[in-house]
């Protein structure tokens, strides 16, 4: 705490005449220890003054501030400024933390259509995989096809080949046996 400003000590000047140090502290009129403790009451009442009395005597520092006494002392800038910076870090933070639920929720959309895209991949690939199969047996039942096309060629040739030899030699009899 700080108590620059409008920030007032609770003690008394020490006084001159006195020599009891025990009736100086019970007076408030002992000078103030050394003390990195701090004791600091806001608003000026018979309570803070009792307070920051007790602190003094236990070896505390006592600091009074009284934002009604005008000008608002420095701790009460001091908070009033750690407050609204406080609230724009808040600020601050609740923006970042937003960007970062829809950068989130943005991934998560483009890992579910990048999880679209390869199952259709795959998908495409397996359609692929089958029609080259099918490619591959229709290649098999054509060659089987022009195979079999080639043996009736061939059966027909020698049919055409038979009966040729048939009807020529029927011929050619009939031509001797007249």
């Amino acid at each position: 705490m700080s108590d620059s400003g409008a920030a007032l000590s609770a003690s008394a000047p020490v006084s001159a005449d006195s020599a009891d140090p025990a009736c100086d502290a019970a007076h408030g009129k002992a000078p103030l220890p050394v003390s990195t403790r701090t004791l600091v009451a806001v608003f000026n009442s018979p309570v803070a003054r009792f307070l920051l009395g007790y602190a003094r005597d236990a070896g505390y520092r006592p600091v009074l501030i009284d934002p009604d006494a005008g000008q608002p002392a420095g701790g009460i800038k001091e908070a009033q400024e750690t407050k609204a910076a406080a609230r724009a870090r808040v600020a601050q933070e609740e923006r970042q933390a937003k960007a970062r639920a829809k950068a989130e929720e943005s991934l998560a959309q483009a890992q579910e259509v990048v999880a679209a895209a390869v199952a259709d991949q795959r998908d495409q690939e397996k359609a692929v995989r089958g029609l080259e199969r099918e490619l591959g047996q229709a290649r098999i039942r054509l060659r089987s096809a022009e195979a079999e096309v080639r043996r009736a060629e061939a059966a027909e040739r020698r049919a055409r080949h038979a009966r040729d030899q048939y009807l020529g030699g029927a011929t050619a009899g009939k031509d001797t046996g007249q």
